[in-house]
């Protein structure tokens, strides 16, 4: 809309320079330096591309745990996406005037591929982070273009990284700050943001979806009371998602945020598989099955075959069962 009008404001002078060109080639007249746009004019044309700018900017990512689009930044050799910072539903318009305000829970438009969900290029299955019931994390977001607003944090105890997730079981757990609220405030700046949240009691599950919402705050809309205020009505929403495992206490505790491999239910893995034309056997080392004796060698062959093959956890001929690039 903004381009639409800087263009409009600039075609009547355009239009004034190609006829006052034309008649003086139609006098023979020797063409004199014409007018440019009037000061007033190109500064207005300036500020309305600059309106813009925040619709092509960078905006955020979950960055603690690390979200599916984004654990390639933080040593995990999944598929990149260079875009993960732009998980918005597809942008407000399409978000609220095509699609009702719906959006998919990790980011991805409501109508398009779901490519951050079950069965999506983003969704690999690995487990990102292993937590303890009941334990307070803590949580990182990378803000790379402020839009105000606030961040809020669902969990749902999925276990089974081939199903999609649903919005009706991220809300039945809403994460809380220690504080007992909700909601993070954004503080109107691009930077990292860490956040302490409180994992629920009771709650353990060998592959939770962490959600990240972030709910923008620069616009202006109508409030209940039908009065405008900036940050009210409809805004610009931004998502990402994670893979965790959470631990019953009695387990042993793991200090928030560390990596410890884990294979969730319903990943399918054979010992053997053939690779170039052979038969590789990819099995955990000595230390990992001490950890995880029951699914130590199927955690191998699943992650290893999506390039997170960490030599401290899995033997050396698992490393050639890598499909992901």
């Amino acid at each position: 809309m903004a381009l639409f009008m800087a263009f409009n404001l600039a075609v009547p002078f355009l239009r004034q320079k190609s006829s006052q060109s034309k008649h003086n080639k139609n006098n023979n007249i020797t063409d004199i330096p014409q007018k440019v746009l009037p000061t007033s004019v190109l500064k207005m044309i300036c500020l309305l591309f600059l309106a813009l700018v925040p619709a092509v900017l960078g905006h955020g990512y979950l960055q603690e745990p690390p979200s599916r689009s984004s654990m390639w930044r933080f040593g995990f050799n999944t598929p990149h996406n260079y875009n993960d910072n732009q998980l918005f539903c597809g942008g407000f318009d399409r978000q609220w005037n095509k699609n009702g305000g719906k959006c998919g829970i990790c980011g991805d438009p409501w109508d398009g591929v779901r490519e951050n969900e079950a069965g999506g290029r983003y969704a690999t299955g690995i487990i990102s982070r292993r937590y303890t019931e009941g334990q307070i994390i803590d949580v990182k977001v990378k803000i790379t273009a402020s839009h105000m607003g606030y961040f809020e944090f669902r969990l749902c105890p999925n276990n089974n990284v081939h199903k999609p997730a649903t919005q009706a079981c991220l809300d039945q757990y809403v994460l809380h700050q220690p504080s007992g609220s909700v909601r993070f405030l954004e503080q109107g700046r691009p930077q990292t943001y860490s956040i302490k949240v409180k994992l629920p009691k009771g709650l353990t599950c060998t592959q939770c979806v962490l959600q990240w919402k972030y709910n923008a705050g620069n616009s202006f809309g109508t409030d209940p009371n039908g009065q405008v205020c900036k940050g009210c009505g409809p805004q610009e929403q931004f998502y990402g998602c994670a893979d965790i495992a959470i631990n019953p206490a009695t387990s042993g505790a793991h200090q928030a945020g560390s990596y410890h491999p884990y294979v969730p239910q319903g990943v399918v893995a054979r010992p053997q598989l053939p690779v170039g034309g052979s038969s590789v056997t990819c099995t955990a080392t000595t230390a990992f099955r001490r950890i995880s004796p029951w699914s130590a060698d199927s955690w191998c062959v699943s992650n290893c075959r999506m390039g997170n093959c960490p030599p401290m956890y899995c033997n050396t001929p698992c490393q050639s069962l890598r499909v992901f690039g």
